[in-house]
C-alpha cells in the first residue's frame, strides 16, 4: 500500500487491517456501517462525531495521519503528541491588565465627550457653526449626505 492513502475513509479501512480489527464490530461501535466506507460513499466526508468516535476507539491512532494523511500512523511514533505543548497559559495579571486598559478607554471616552461639548459650546458662541459644517462636508461628504459646492 502506498504511503499516501487518498481519503480518510480509506485510511480508516487500512488501520483496521493493520490492527486486525473486525470491521463490522468496529463500525457498530462508532455508529456507522461498512457500507459508509465502500463504493461512492467512500468519497463522502465524515462528520466530527464519527471522527471523535474513531479516535476514541483507536486511541493510539494519530489524528494528523487520520485527518490529513501526514506523519506517522500511531501517536507513540509522534514525539509531538506524547507531550502537548501549551501555547498560552492564562496569567492572573491579565485580568488586571484588561481592567487597566478598560479604565484608560473610559477616560479617553470621557475626554472625547468633554472636547465635543467644548467644541459645540465654542461653535455656538462664535457663530462659526455654519462654516464648520461646510468644512466638514468637504472633508467627508459621505457623512453629511450632501455634496459641498464652492462659489
Amino acid at each position: 500500500m502506498s504511503n499516501k492513502i487518498a481519503t480518510i475513509k480509506e485510511r480508516i479501512l487500512y488501520i483496521l487491517e493493520v490492527k486486525g480489527i473486525v470491521k463490522d464490530k468496529f463500525f457498530l461501535k462508532i455508529g456507522m456501517t461498512y457500507g459508509n466506507f465502500t463504493g461512492k460513499a467512500k468519497f463522502t466526508p465524515l462528520n466530527s462525531t464519527a471522527i471523535s468516535n474513531i479516535l476514541s476507539e483507536i486511541p493510539d491512532l494519530s489524528p494528523d495521519w487520520l485527518l490529513i494523511g501526514t506523519g506517522p500512523m500511531f501517536r507513540d511514533e509522534c514525539p509531538a503528541h506524547a507531550s502537548p505543548t501549551v501555547i498560552y497559559e492564562r496569567d492572573p495579571r491579565d485580568v488586571e491588565t484588561i481592567a487597566d486598559k478598560n479604565k484608560i478607554i473610559k477616560l479617553h471616552e470621557e475626554a472625547i465627550a468633554s472636547l465635543r461639548r467644548r467644541i459645540a459650546e465654542l461653535e455656538g458662541r462664535s457663530g462659526i457653526s455654519e462654516g464648520l459644517d461646510s468644512a466638514r462636508s468637504v472633508i467627508s461628504p459621505s457623512t453629511s449626505g450632501t455634496k459641498s459646492t464652492h462659489k
